[in-house]
């Protein structure tokens, strides 16, 4: 039975991470903020904002593993993307025990170039690695089914009502490398419980990346009714988020699209065995 604190318990993916944990028979506590984890699980929880660590360093100081999940991914004000993902990090590390493994959820697009949230992923990553503890950064790409309705299942969504799969342009196509929710929890788990490395970074993602044109192709074949590729400008929506005419999502949001992305699986297939699912599978289950 293994020590776990847990940020960000109450998340979607973080409410499967602690179910599994919990069937495994380790020790769990949460920080949980806002939101609470559902009742029935046998774990604990202190309610707190990770920037506040007075109010966990008792239970991150005697846990063996840290498993950070907390993160903001979407805000109109580009500083509370480095209080809570950046300064959040830091003071989770500065009450962590100096044995502890700690594993952070990251992503993907985490790079100087992509926005605020992207930056400020980066600079988690890189506080974590230079934490001098053991670690695991985990990188995960687009991520389908966690049914909050955000990202690459809206997209999905609206392709299956309105026939029309929205294809964001500049200097070419955006590209989407998309993973099931479940196999980001199943990849969690198994970095917490074998920590095959002592200091590592693992990018999931789909085998082949996906293009809009991909995935109306793939709908038309299967759903057997055409379906219709949308260009939409970035640069054009970039003008009118200036303008603040209304848009379903963040400005931040725009530059995750284009910035430079890794494929490589190949840290996380040798020490995990990770072998993503084909997302041609998870359209063809769809409606």
């Amino acid at each position: 039975m293994t020590r776990i604190f847990i940020t960000g318990g109450s998340s979607a993916i973080g409410q499967c991470v602690v179910s599994e944990l919990i069937a495994h028979k380790h020790n769990v506590t949460a920080l949980t903020h806002r939101k609470f984890l559902p009742g029935g699980l046998p774990v604990k929880t202190i309610a707190g904002s990770i920037l506040e660590p007075e109010s966990y360093k008792a239970v991150a100081r005697d846990a063996e593993v840290i498993l950070h999940l907390a993160g903001l991914s979407h805000s109109d004000i580009p500083k509370q993307y480095d209080d809570v993902n950046t300064e959040g990090t830091r003071c989770l590390l500065g009450v962590c025990a100096p044995t502890a493994f700690f594993v952070y959820l990251s992503t993907r697009c985490a790079h100087p170039d992509g926005g605020d949230y992207a930056l400020s992923k980066l600079r988690a990553e890189q506080a974590v690695m230079s934490s001098g503890l053991r670690y695991a950064v985990v990188r995960p790409a687009e991520v389908y089914g966690t049914k909050e309705g955000e990202g690459i299942d809206r997209l999905i969504q609206l392709a299956l009502r309105y026939r029309v799969v929205l294809d964001f342009r500049q200097h070419g196509a955006a590209a989407y490398a998309p993973i099931s929710a479940d196999e980001v929890v199943c990849f969690l788990v198994e970095a917490v419980e074998h920590q095959r490395r002592n200091k590592a970074v693992y990018t999931l993602c789909a085998e082949n990346s996906w293009t809009a044109n991909d995935i109306c192709r793939e709908l038309t074949r299967f759903r057997r009714r055409r379906h219709f590729v949308l260009p939409i400008s970035i640069r054009w929506l970039e003008v009118l988020l200036k303008m603040r005419i209304p848009m379903p999502f963040k400005r931040d949001q725009i530059a995750r699209l284009t910035v430079p992305k890794s494929n490589d699986l190949s840290v996380a297939r040798m020490d995990y065995g990770f072998n993503p699912r084909p997302f041609s599978e998870y359209l063809h289950t769809l409606s």
